[in-house]
């Protein structure tokens, strides 16, 4: 599981980037860059609301439990290609 709890813009979010490789389930503050780079690929919550940070960690906690192990995801990471970037 990985956190990104940020209440400042991120250009990017390569964290997030770093995380997928690795199959990690991430939860992030909902700024508009994240959303708009990584759109339903990954959990948010609205920045600064501690209460729904937890409860989504949380709830993933209890799903790792009753599957008895840590849930490894897979993500389409050629979205994030610097090839298919709208910047070249």
């Amino acid at each position: 599981l990985v956190v990104l709890p940020s209440i400042a813009e991120e250009s990017f979010g390569l964290v997030i980037l770093e995380s997928m490789v690795f199959g990690k389930k991430i939860i992030a503050s909902d700024l508009l860059q994240i959303k708009e780079t990584y759109v339903d690929s990954i959990e948010y919550f609205a920045t600064g609301d501690s209460d729904e940070l937890a409860t989504r960690i949380l709830n993933y906690l209890i799903l790792a439990k009753n599957n008895n192990h840590i849930i490894d995801y897979s993500y389409d990471l050629n979205k994030y290609s610097i090839l298919n970037s709208t910047l070249i």
